[in-house]
């Protein structure tokens, strides 16, 4: 019976989303945010493309100086790709800061009135039950951290640092010429980056949905402590 209830509160909460980030956005942001998903989008798309290449440069019998140089600036550009992902993703966080007080307040209306909107739904639960759905979402949170990447200050750093160490595998191992079996090793080790870059970005995903599920659980449970 207790289970039931808090999977009902988890299937309530599973339909609450975030307030849309381009309903909170200057224009500034918004052309950086698409600078910055571009990026993302192009660091990505080197791992296929080294993969093919790779893959032309094992099953040829005599590849070409070229196709061994294609793949080692496919990674070099990976890693610029990477990199400037990185930096433009906190440009924005950087300006609004220097900008606080322009347009702080109207951003901060905005996500209350969308957040407290949301906490429909949810007081109808027992206080008892909120109160054990929060405290499982923050173990469960806990433990993604530790799975995956929390030595390097979170799973977006993970995506970042997998995606340059990629692109400076293949760039500085990757033979000139000359297959060898050192070159199929790094194709196995990409193969493995690969898992982790993409990984590490759809656990950051979840854990941001898990977070803001926690903040409407605190929200709801404040309100209701009150009304007692």
């Amino acid at each position: 019976m207790l289970n039931e209830k808090i999977a009902a509160v988890l299937e309530v909460l599973h339909q609450k989303r975030e307030v849309p980030s381009g309903t909170l956005e200057t224009n500034f942001e918004r052309k950086m945010r698409k600078i910055s998903n571009g990026l993302c989008i192009l660091a990505i798309a080197c791992f296929p493309i080294m993969g093919l290449a790779g893959w032309a440069v094992v099953e040829s019998r005599h590849p070409s100086a070229g196709l061994f140089m294609l793949v080692k600036h496919i990674g070099l550009f990976e890693i610029l790709a990477a990199l400037s992902w990185m930096i433009v993703d906190t440009v924005p966080e950087v300006v609004s800061l220097v900008r606080f007080e322009s347009h702080a307040y109207e951003r901060r209306k905005r996500e209350i009135e969308h957040d407290l909107k949301q906490l429909e739904g949810l007081a109808v639960f027992d206080l008892v039950i909120l109160e054990l759905t929060d405290k499982w979402l923050a173990l469960k949170i806990e433990r993604m951290k530790l799975r995956i990447g929390s030595f390097l200050g979170g799973s977006d750093k993970v995506a970042v640092f997998a995606l340059v160490s990629a692109g400076w595998t293949v760039w500085k191992n990757f033979p000139q010429s000359n297959l060898t079996w050192q070159s199929q090793a790094y194709l196995v080790g990409l193969a493995l980056l690969v898992g982790l870059a993409v990984g590490g970005m759809l656990v950051n995903h979840v854990i941001r949905q898990l977070s803001y599920q926690r903040d409407l659980l605190a929200l709801v449970m404040l309100k209701m402590q009150k009304t007692l």
